[in-house]
């Protein structure tokens, strides 16, 4: 046998291999001789082109991230096809694969290149994936008068991995904090954008829109009350555009919708309480205040009451009050919580005595009762066996009793009833010469004598 392969090249073997070492059609014959015989026959070879596989890999290699790899596979003649699979399961046809591979650590990729004719040829590389961030975020409520708080909510590379976070607010500056807060004064629509670069060369970009809207600013005035008076809550909300509808709590179980209103607490003892108005916006933002206020306890203003004769010992039932007035029903006044009073200037009859207490939270109470005084009382200028001179005095002066008896007694009061002086008597004397060490004023002489009482005006004017 004799191979002529087209090409130059021959063989002797009775089926021989060759290889063609470029592309084309090749003539090959072959001649086959015995016992002086020959036969030839020739026939066409086609030698097709085989591509050769190759791809570059990015320079940053990173999980989570869509990671390009450049065909760079040829092929002399004709055309090719493109297989690539990815350890992770992961399949493409593309002519440049892109995939993300979900965990980082050693992957394989391999390239499977196809001709026209079937031939074909494969590389494969192995890469190593860093762990790459993952941005992600949520926000509360975004409202033109209060922060607005982004919390992140993405991965970041394990230790010793740094990353670092670059806030885009649109307009509203910008914020390198993990978990930034912003106030957005105009209301619309907002892209914010949150970048992470890791210091392993990875990075993660993510976008979202909010919507800021209207917010009112809810305030409002009161003063602590006494018990059983109105509480007055002035409402002091504002809104830059639109109306209100306001929403109170006053803390005792009680609610009402009125823009500023007047509330009554029923409990009968000290208490403070807990008041809050919501402004709500209808369809935007609320905002709520929440303010003390006391309801205070009136103070008792009771009292009680004896009397000897025209001298009535007055008490209060409650003490430790800030403030006591009596009002004895006569014109005269009092300023303690106890008092003693003598009803020496008007006839018998019914006055009515009231007591007003205030307590440390400046919260009043009044109570008033009819006392009864019955007796006479004569004036000494009525009755001339008795006199007083000098009147006005200086302190200093003398009562003349012209019958003096056994039961004669001198008590000098002041204004409010109580004894400034006793003076000792005897029915043999006639005349009494006093001398007061007191202030500037009017003071009663209180002289009785044979069964008889009576009084008179001095003015002490030193």
């Amino acid at each position: 046998y004799k191979w002529d392969m087209g090409n130059g090249k021959t063989s002797n073997r009775v089926n021989p291999k060759h290889k063609y070492t470029t592309p084309g059609s090749y003539k090959v014959t072959l001649t086959a001789t015995s016992n002086g015989c020959s036969e030839v026959l020739s026939k066409n070879a086609w030698e097709f082109a085989r591509p050769k596989a190759m791809f570059t890999s990015p320079a940053t290699l990173c999980d989570k991230t869509e990671l390009e790899f450049k065909n760079k596979s040829t092929i002399s003649t004709g055309n090719m096809g493109y297989n690539w699979t990815f350890s992770d399961g992961g399949k493409s046809t593309l002519t440049n694969a892109i995939h993300s591979f979900a965990t980082s650590g050693t992957k394989t990729v391999k390239l499977k290149t196809i001709s026209e004719f079937g031939c074909a040829d494969s590389s494969t590389q192995t890469i190593n994936l860093n762990e790459s961030p993952l941005a992600d975020f949520t926000f509360g409520a975004v409202c033109n008068q209060s922060n607005t708080e982004f919390k992140f909510t993405g991965t970041k590379p394990a230790n010793p991995v740094l990353t670092a976070f670059n806030w885009d607010f649109d307009g509203y500056g910008s914020s390198t904090a993990e978990n930034p807060n912003k106030i957005f004064n105009i209301i619309g629509k907002k892209t914010i954008t949150l970048t992470l670069n890791s210091n392993n060369g990875c990075t993660d970009v993510i976008s979202k829109e909010i919507n800021v809207k209207l917010q009112s600013k809810a305030d409002f005035s009161t003063t602590d009350i006494c018990q059983g008076q109105f509480a007055v809550f002035t409402n002091k909300s504002t809104v830059s555009s639109g109306n209100l509808i306001f929403h109170w709590k006053f803390g005792d179980g009680s609610t009402s919708g009125i823009q500023s209103p007047r509330h009554i607490y029923t409990d009968i003892q000290s208490k403070t309480y807990n008041v809050t108005l919501t402004a709500i916006v209808p369809g935007g933002c609320s905002d709520s205040i929440t303010k003390p206020i006391s309801v205070n306890t009136n103070p008792d203003a009771s009292f009680t009451y004896n009397k000897s004769g025209r001298l009535v010992y007055f008490k209060a039932n409650q003490a430790g009050g800030t403030y006591y007035h009596w009002d004895f029903g006569d014109g005269g006044s009092h300023e303690t919580s106890s008092a003693q009073y003598h009803y020496l200037n008007y006839p018998s009859g019914q006055y009515l005595a009231c007591l007003t207490v205030k307590n440390s939270a400046d919260c009043f109470d009044q109570t008033c009762q009819l006392i009864s005084i019955t007796g006479s009382v004569n004036s000494l200028e009525n009755h001339d066996g008795i006199s007083i001179f000098p009147n006005p005095n200086n302190g200093s002066f003398n009562i003349k009793i012209e019958k003096p008896s056994d039961d004669i007694s001198i008590i000098v009061y002041d204004i409010l009833g109580n004894v400034i002086k006793t003076i000792e008597t005897s029915k043999l004397l006639t005349q009494f010469a006093i001398k007061l060490d007191v202030s500037n004023g009017i003071y009663l002489v209180k002289i009785i004598n044979d069964g008889n009482t009576y009084t008179q005006k001095i003015t002490v004017n030193k």
